[in-house]
């Protein structure tokens, strides 16, 4: 059967950034871009009252002593691809999907390893010796296992059970529209259970 692995590094480029300065630990840091404005805060600046959007000067006033940073992305690209190499350890194939984001074949881990949630151990103990901080599941497709990285920092889905995990997610993990969103939030649905029991007749004449 089918067994997927995801490891999801979140606020990636400001994972990188703390990576280069542990000094900045406990810290109130903000990731900006060119044109100033926020794009990530630590859990500290975000404690401060300090929120994604801000300008750095709305950012300085809610806490002067803030460490502003910026994404340096050919250089975060080349420490993603370092980090599929480091995971190629543990799957015959690993895939770098995006900043922080990697998918791993994890079919016949299970005869290497005592259990899953061994297999899943393994997994963020290679990225906390790389000083990251990385959230992972195990689940029988991509989808499934990304999505339940944000149930808990470690989850493992049971064989056939996709389905069944999927249905406490909130449904703005969707890749789908803002429209679809709010027309979702207009009729009462928060989960994707909350989606899958509507019938398929008043999905399809709803939303096409």
């Amino acid at each position: 059967m089918r067994r997927i692995a995801c490891v999801r590094i979140p606020v990636p480029s400001l994972a990188v950034r703390f990576r280069e300065h542990p000094e900045w630990t406990g810290r109130p840091v903000a990731l900006i871009d060119d044109k100033a404005i926020v794009q990530a805060v630590s859990r500290a600046a975000a404690a401060a009252g300090m929120t994604v959007g801000m300008t750095r000067r709305q950012a300085e006033a809610v806490c002067t002593d803030t460490v502003f940073t910026a994404s340096n992305f050919p250089e975060e690209r080349i420490e993603w691809e370092r980090l599929a190499r480091l995971l190629g350890r543990y799957s015959p194939h690993v895939e770098l999907a995006g900043d922080g984001l990697f998918y791993l074949d994890a079919h016949g881990m299970g005869r290497l390893y005592a259990s899953q949630r061994e297999y899943l151990s393994r997994l963020q103990f290679a990225l906390q010796a790389e000083r990251y901080h990385a959230r992972v599941a195990l689940a029988g497709s991509r989808f499934a296992s990304w999505a339940t990285t944000f149930l808990n920092p470690m989850h493992v889905v049971p064989p056939g059970q996709d389905r069944a995990a999927l249905s406490r997610l909130p449904l703005h993990l969707l890749p789908v529209s803002a429209v679809f969103q709010e027309s979702c939030r207009v009729l009462g649905l928060h989960t994707m259970g909350d989606l899958t029991r509507l019938p398929i007749e008043q999905l399809e004449a709803r939303f096409g």
